[in-house]
């Protein structure tokens, strides 16, 4: 009885994760809303936004010796620069490892990226640093208007960092 009800329990769960996945590449393709952490949005004066999410992965303990466990944290964090009809202009992302313990954190190991899908958005520069409990990725963007012929620079910094809890914001 107890393999039957195990059996049922692992496809039902399976059916779900179908599901899921099916309902989130419909709403935002490039996210998989099931592994969203944190998300914010600010508002810009032109009517243009930017959301801020923060994406996860399975955490891992690694237990060294009975008296140290290493635990190690792996997350996303993602700014979308959008017009005020929702549709991505550009973005930067930067994905990065902690290890902690409860009393310290430390930054492992972090991969920037940034992309413009926008025509006339195009990434100018990438550029990324770490430091002790944190990591930031620093993204430049060109906006080259069609209409006045001129061209717009706007940078934008995101930092992500890790508390000695495993708390990432």
């Amino acid at each position: 009885m107890k393999k039957k009800l195990s059996i049922l329990l692992t496809i039902a769960l399976f059916a779900l994760l179908i599901n899921t996945e099916s309902a989130n590449a419909a709403i935002m393709p490039d996210v998989n809303l099931s592994t969203i952490i944190n998300s914010e949005i600010e508002w810009l004066e032109d009517g243009c936004y930017i959301e801020t999410i923060i994406e996860g992965e399975p955490d891992l303990t690694l237990e060294c010796s009975t008296f140290a466990t290493a635990k190690y944290i792996t997350r996303t964090k993602t700014s979308y620069i959008k017009n005020s009809s929702g549709t991505v202009l550009w973005y930067v992302s930067i994905r990065a490892t902690f290890s902690y313990d409860g009393t310290t954190a430390k930054c492992t190991s972090y991969t920037p990226s940034a992309a413009a899908p926008a025509q006339t958005w195009t990434i100018k520069s990438l550029s990324s640093n770490k430091y002790g409990s944190a990591a930031s990725a620093v993204a430049t963007a060109t906006h080259k208007d069609p209409a006045i012929g001129k061209s717009q620079d706007i940078t934008k910094t995101l930092t992500i960092k890790c508390s000695p809890t495993g708390v990432v914001s």
